[in-house]
Formats: C-alpha cells, structure tokens, sequence
C-alpha cells in the first residue's frame, strides 16, 4: 500500500484527489492538507511514501515544498500537480527535486501510475510538459516516448512495490529523484 499526503489550497480538488485515489486498490490517502507549512509539520507525525502537491500555493510554492522535503526526508518523492503548463514552474519543479510533474488534467489511471513510479524511484513527467525541460545528453537517441518517461525503462515501465510494507524512506537513492537523475555528469 502506497501512503499520499495531498497537499492544496483547495479544498475541492484536495477532496477530488482523494477520491479519485480511493479507486486505486494499491493507493491510500493517509491525510491532506492546505498548505505547505501544514505539509511539514504533518510529515513529521505521519507515514508517507509519496506527496502530491500543488505547484502554486499562498506562502510556500510547490516548488520550495519539494527543496525542505529533499532538506528533512531526502529520499521521499513528491509530484508536482498543477494547471499551469509554464516552463518556469516546470524547470523549478524538476530542477528542486521534484520526482514528477503532472498538469491537473489528468486522467486517473495516469495519476496513480505516476505514484506507482515516484513510489518505486522512477522519475515520472508529463509528456505534454516534458517539451519544456532542456533534456541532457544522455536521452541522445532515445525515442520521443522514451524521453518523456524519463529514459528506457523509465517511469513508463511500472515496476512492483516493495512487499515489505516499509517506507521507501531511505530505500530510494539520491538518482530516484527527477532532477538528479537527469542531470548531466558535467553539471
């Protein structure tokens, strides 16, 4: 069972969110919350595996959330969910640490293959934002679809969680994270 913390200023998607991930058997919302702040505070009193956080929130950004969780718990994955498509905020997202990026839009079956991924320690990107990252030399002569997921055997390629029923924290190296691995080694 993969554990999310959904964190949004609005309460309605907050709510949304949680709902659509009722439907997935090997996904449970263990609490939400409407800031970044409130996020921090209640990582410290909860078991999460994976955060799902909005890009843009009053105070903290999604993006200054990703660089404290890298900061106190450096091996867990947070996705970026957002409606806004700007390559600034993608570029802050990923280069932060960010272990996805998601627009708003999308399809659930989509969603919960990106926790799947973030979860296992695969970068996992939207292909309709991915155009707007500055991909490094390693994807040279990868497919279309290969780059967008991150690599061959990227986060396309959905693996089987860990049995143990233990938190990822700590089992996911540093390279699980989006922004780490696909930096180049001249960086």
């Amino acid at each position: 069972m993969i554990r999310v913390l959904i964190v949004d200023d609005q309460q309605l998607l907050r709510r949304g969110l949680k709902l659509l991930l009722a439907q997935s058997p090997e996904i449970q919302v263990v609490t939400t919350c409407a800031s970044a702040a409130e996020t921090l505070v209640s990582l410290h009193n909860s078991e999460v595996d994976v955060v799902l956080a909005d890009a843009v929130m009053p105070g903290m950004d999604g993006p200054e959330l990703v660089e404290q969780c890298r900061t106190l718990w450096p091996s867990l994955p947070v996705i970026i969910l957002t409606t806004f498509d700007d390559a600034t905020i993608v570029r802050r997202s990923i280069k932060a640490g960010a272990a996805g990026f998601l627009l708003k839009d999308v399809s659930p079956t989509t969603l919960a293959e990106a926790i799947t991924a973030a979860y296992d320690g695969h970068p996992y990107v939207d292909p309709r934002v991915a155009h707007l990252l500055a991909l490094p030399s390693r994807f040279a002569g990868l497919t279309p679809t290969e780059k967008n997921r991150g690599g061959a055997g990227g986060p396309g390629t959905i693996q089987q969680g860990d049995s143990s029923g233990t938190s990822p924290r700590g089992r996911h190296s540093e390279e699980s994270h989006f922004g780490t691995a696909t930096q180049d080694p001249g960086t």
